[in-house]
């Protein structure tokens, strides 16, 4: 191949690991990356013509880790996973390609044609990705140092990297050999996947533990407090029929809407204690930050086959929201409440009227109700609503003068 065609197939590749990277950090494409990635083109395409594939192999791998490094500013060993996650990918999908289209018959000698057109596929499938998948999950278990995601990734990076310098060093046993090649990486990664999957079951057994050893410190805070307000009853009492004495009936109402607004016992009627702590948390959070926090609850037991940890979860990503909108004066609501059979969770937020159609990007991975792009939460809740056919709905609502903001999850 000529340098151009080198330059042309390098930028094709380095636009690849672009739209992998920016899916993984949940980035927008910027014509900037691509311009840098045109401008290097011009290196790493001059590098493949002047020297053999082996020694350019190892050029171009820390030539692209360099260019992701410089290009997103992140910490090395973040930068690294990155790197890692988007090879695997990129040399599956060209091996995959290249192994089939040698058993087509317009397989063709032209490395040129055969590395653009399958470099144009590739990057056609990673914009499908960028647009349709969530790589920021998967990546979330590598920055979680989640150590059983880790040894797979490395396993299935020394696996997809033998394979590229496979081709490199003997491409005609390498398609010879492609079936068996396939199969192979089939059993190994299948392999991986089955430890992920038992990783990831222990993963969510350790949140539900964390759950508890988070919010049980909490509880009994909570339990310390409703003591200590119980404790003090009697003498409240005491006041209470002072005041109707001397004050009449206004000095009575005055002393019972400060008994009524210390009143904790409905949160210890919660069946989930869990929840009961972490209600107790945000409720103190809110105090802490000037936020008119109301929490309005009817239905106390809470089962279903949703786990402790996911209703947990639900909760602290729709009040978190709420809380971090940066509205002056903000008043949030909490209902609970039951509604033809199943557990309801509404949780409304004064805000700006929110367009319908902006109200329908909400819970897409790059979109969030904060002052911050920090839209994960919205695309999580999505999500757990999603896997257990909870109804989860949006809408702007008046109350007064006011707007409102208001999420039901219905499960």
């Amino acid at each position: 191949m000529s340098i151009i065609q080198h330059m042309i197939l390098s930028f094709f590749d380095l636009s690849a690991y672009i739209v992998l990277s920016c899916a993984i950090l949940k980035l927008s494409l910027n014509k900037n990356y691509f311009l840098s990635a045109a401008a290097l083109s011009l290196i790493s395409g001059w590098i493949s013509f002047s020297y053999s594939q082996n020694v350019t192999s190892a050029i171009l791998g820390v030539l692209v880790l360099v260019f992701l490094k410089s290009l997103f500013k992140r910490k090395f060993l973040e930068i690294l996973g990155i790197y890692a996650l988007t090879t695997v990918i990129l040399i599956s999908l060209q091996a995959l390609l290249l192994g089939a289209s040698s058993l087509l018959p317009i397989f063709t000698d032209n490395l040129f044609y055969i590395g653009a057109t399958i470099q144009i596929v590739v990057l056609v499938v990673c914009l499908y990705v960028y647009s349709n998948l969530h790589l920021d999950v998967v990546f979330n278990f590598f920055a979680s140092k989640n150590k059983v995601f880790i040894y797979l990734l490395v396993n299935l990076f020394v696996l997809t990297f033998s394979i590229l310098l496979s081709w490199h060093f003997n491409r005609n046993g390498f398609i010879d050999n492609y079936i068996l090649i396939s199969l192979f990486s089939m059993a190994i990664i299948t392999v991986n996947f089955v430890i992920l999957n038992n990783g990831l079951k222990n993963r969510f057994q350790e949140e539900e533990l964390h759950m508890y050893r988070v919010y049980i410190p909490v509880i009994e805070n909570l339990m310390d407090e409703v003591r200590s307000i119980q404790h003090e009853y009697d003498n409240r009492i005491a006041s209470l029929q002072e005041a109707a004495r001397q004050s009449g009936l206004n000095g009575l109402s005055n002393t019972l809407s400060q008994l009524t607004g210390e009143d904790l016992t409905g949160l210890i009627k919660i069946n989930n204690k869990l929840i009961a702590g972490l209600l107790y948390s945000k409720k103190n959070k809110a105090l802490e930050r000037g936020i008119e926090f109301k929490i309005i609850i009817s239905n106390y037991d809470l089962t279903s086959e949703l786990m402790e940890y996911e209703v947990i979860e639900i909760l602290g990503i729709l009040l978190d929201n709420a809380f971090e909108t940066q509205v002056d004066n903000n008043v949030v609501s909490l209902e609970i409440h039951e509604e033809k059979g199943r557990n309801m969770i509404r949780v409304s937020n004064k805000h700006p009227y929110i367009p319908t159609i902006q109200l329908q990007s909400f819970f897409s991975k790059r979109i969030s109700s904060k002052s911050k792009d920090r839209g994960y939460g919205l695309y999580r809740l999505k999500s757990i609503c999603k896997k257990h056919n909870a109804d989860l709905h949006l809408e702007n609502t008046s109350i007064g003068n006011e707007n409102f903001v208001v999420f039901t999850v219905l499960f």
